[in-house]
């Protein structure tokens, strides 16, 4: 087996280019879960996922995470889980928030909000590329 050089990812150069919503996959972890990374920008539709916890660690600037179990306000340098089955619509509370989001590599979106085609018009899924750029 070949290794690879170990590479930085510099997030803010990833994301500079592109508008809010394009999320990066960096890289998954043990083949199980999946570490993202995205400028967010109003509010996400209701959703929920129904196999997998879902981490976010705000990197920068503030977010609000509304939930059936209650609302939660995050801001740089911190970090809350959102439960699977747990219907959820995080909401940017700052222009250009960043987020870091982990899921379980095989997760699964369902959408509860009947705007959601509208409301995510814009938004991208994007695989960062081997080189790390």
């Amino acid at each position: 087996m070949t290794m690879q050089p170990l590479r930085p990812i510099n997030i803010e150069s990833l994301l500079a280019p592109h508008p809010p919503r394009t999320n990066f996959n960096l890289f998954s972890v043990d083949a199980q879960y999946t570490v993202r990374v995205a400028k967010v920008r109003g509010a996400f539709p209701w959703h929920v996922h129904p196999e997998s916890d879902e981490g976010w660690v705000v990197y920068r600037g503030k977010i609000r995470i509304r939930s059936e179990a209650g609302d939660i306000e995050l801001s740089s340098g911190e970090a809350a889980m959102v439960p699977r089955g747990l219907r959820h619509s995080p909401l940017a509370l700052e222009d250009e928030s960043v987020v870091m989001i982990i899921n379980g590599r095989q997760f699964r979106t369902v959408y509860t909000d009947a705007e959601m085609t509208d409301a995510h018009a814009d938004y991208r899924e994007l695989d960062v590329e081997p080189s790390g750029r």
